[in-house]
């Protein structure tokens, strides 16, 4: 593993990032991660952003697997609002 046991991307870091790189930033968190380790982002979502569908995807070809979803970093469920925070662990 890479070494950590929690990776955090707060304040829409993935919103930031250049667009089609995505993917690769995912991985590259990923790979920082001792396996166990949790992975969590929360972003903005809405038109021109990156689609919760999308990221979770990302996240599962970097081999992580969803633990929860929220709404805000309150942990309120998320039922498709405009903001999401997602947590995935490294098996």
């Amino acid at each position: 593993g890479g070494g950590f046991d929690l990776v955090v991307m707060a304040g829409n870091v993935m919103i930031f990032v250049a667009p089609g790189t995505e993917a690769a930033v995912v991985s590259n968190m990923a790979a920082q991660l001792d396996d166990g380790g949790l992975l969590v982002a929360g972003f903005q979502t809405g038109s021109g952003k990156l689609a919760p569908e999308r990221y979770d995807a990302h996240c599962l070809d970097a081999g992580l697997s969803a633990v929860e979803t929220w709404a805000t970093w309150d942990r309120e469920p998320h039922t498709g609002g405009d903001y999401v925070v997602f947590v995935h662990r490294k098996p």
